[in-house]
C-alpha cells in the first residue's frame, strides 16, 4: 500500500490495523456490548460474529482497492496497455463491490443483533431468513420493533445516500452485466476533455475512487455511531 494510513491499534475482532477513517470506537464499543449476550444465544451470535468480521475485511480491501486504482491511473492514465487496464478494471470491480459489501456486512450484523432483543421481529435461524436479510429488510426490522428509535433515521438516511447507492448500483452492473468500456479524449489544441468510463460517465482519473470513498465513509461512519448509540442503549 502507498497511501493508506492504518490506526496503530488492532482491532479486537480480526486483529487488523484499520484505515485511520475507520469508526473505530463505534465498532469496538458495539462489539463489547453485544459479545456478552453470546451466550443467551450461540447461534444468533454466530451471525452477528460473522457479519461484524466481514466489516473490518470489506472496509480493508475498500481502501485497498482505492489506492491500487489511483496509482495505477496516475502513472499510466486511462487509456494503458493490456494488462494495466486489467488490473484497473479488477480493482474498481473490487472497489465497488467491497464498498457495497461493507455497508451489507453492517445491515447483516445489524439485524442479527436486533435478534438479541426481539427474535420474533428479526428470524435469523433458518438459511432461508438469513438469505433473506438485506438493508431494506433490516431497515423495516427496526422500524416494527423500536419505532421511536433515533436509528432508524440514520438506517433510512444511508439506504438513500447517494454514496450508498451509487456503490450498490454499479456494484450490480459489474457483478451482473458487463465490463464497461472507455471514452478516451486527445487534445488537438487547449485542455482535453475527460476521460471516462462507459457507465454513468464517471470520470476516470487520480479521484475517481478517492471521492468516492471519502463519501462512502462518511456515511458509513455516521450510521455506525448512530447504531453504537442505539446498543448502548439497548444492551
Amino acid at each position: 500500500m502507498h497511501r493508506i494510513q492504518r490506526t496503530t491499534v488492532a482491532v479486537q475482532t480480526t486483529d487488523l490495523l484499520m484505515p485511520v477513517d475507520f469508526p473505530l470506537a463505534a465498532y469496538e464499543a458495539v462489539h463489547l456490548k453485544v459479545a456478552p449476550h453470546r451466550a443467551a444465544s450461540e447461534q444468533i451470535y454466530n451471525q452477528f460474529a460473522g457479519g461484524w468480521n466481514a466489516i473490518t475485511y470489506r472496509y480493508n480491501a475498500f481502501a485497498e482497492y482505492d489506492d491500487h486504482f489511483s496509482e495505477s491511473i496516475g502513472t499510466y492514465g486511462a487509456a494503458p496497455p493490456a494488462e494495466e487496464r486489467y488490473r484497473q478494471e479488477r480493482d474498481l470491480f473490487g472497489f465497488f463491490s467491497s464498498g457495497f459489501s461493507t455497508f451489507e456486512a453492517f445491515f447483516y450484523a445489524a439485524f442479527a443483533a436486533g435478534a438479541f432483543l426481539q427474535p420474533g421481529k428479526f428470524p435469523i435461524g433458518r438459511p432461508e431468513d438469513q438469505r433473506n436479510i438485506s438493508a431494506g429488510t433490516t431497515l423495516r426490522a427496526y422500524r416494527t420493533a423500536f419505532p421511536a428509535a433515533p436509528l432508524i433515521t440514520a438506517l433510512d438516511a444511508t439506504v438513500q445516500d447517494p454514496a450508498y447507492r451509487e456503490l450498490r448500483d454499479i456494484r450490480n452492473v459489474l457483478s451482473h452485466r458487463s465490463a464497461p468500456g472507455r471514452t478516451i479524449h486527445v487534445a488537438l489544441g487547449g485542455e482535453p476533455a475527460p476521460n471516462q468510463w462507459k457507465l454513468d460517465n464517471i470520470n476516470l482519473d487520480k479521484n475517481t475512487t478517492v471521492t468516492r470513498r471519502h463519501r462512502a465513509c462518511s456515511a458509513f461512519t455516521d450510521v455506525m455511531n448512530a447504531f453504537r448509540s442505539f446498543v448502548d442503549a439497548q444492551f
